[in-house]
């Protein structure tokens, strides 16, 4: 019974951001941009692609913070970055909301670098009249369940940041 409650309390741990995470910005300066809260322990890094990657400690899984300037639609937008991705066509899931404005989750998959299929959920969102957020978590299918809901609780923690 105590170890079932000990689990529990670790799960409650990781999805509700506690004070050993920190909030990010992307980009750092600039508008249009975003906040999350991102775990302390995961390895955040902006790369030459533009994009902003948080990878989990044993790097299994990913959640890729893109903006991207764009003028079509949700739909238009996801195809776009699955395709640019070599993934498969995105097959759109339920609507969602980020500060106000109307996003849409896709899933798809990818082939990773070492011939592995991973499995692509993309958060598209309207960040302003030109461009469109996309927020992904990229995992290995063997990613275990609360790993890939601490990737989902960042992912839940977006919101639209201020202009500066």
């Amino acid at each position: 019974m105590h170890m079932r409650i000990l689990i529990a309390a670790a799960a409650l741990a990781l999805v509700a951001m506690p004070a050993w995470a920190k909030q990010i910005r992307f980009p750092e300066e600039g508008d249009p941009a975003i906040t999350a809260e991102v775990l302390d322990a995961w390895k955040v890094e902006k790369r030459n692609d533009g994009n902003l990657h948080i990878s989990s400690i044993d790097r299994n899984l990913e959640v890729l913070f893109s903006i991207v300037p764009f003028d079509g639609t949700l739909d238009e937008a996801a195809t776009a970055a699955m395709k640019a991705n070599a993934a498969t066509a995105p097959g759109p899931g339920p609507e969602v909301e980020i500060s106000g404005q109307k996003g849409r989750i896709y899933y798809s998959l990818m082939a990773g670098d070492n011939g592995h299929i991973l499995n692509m959920k993309m958060v598209v969102v309207r960040l302003d009249a030109q461009n469109m957020g996309l927020f992904t978590i990229i995992s290995d299918q063997k990613v275990n369940d609360l790993m890939l809901r601490a990737a989902q609780a960042i992912v839940d923690s977006v919101k639209i940041a201020p202009p500066q």
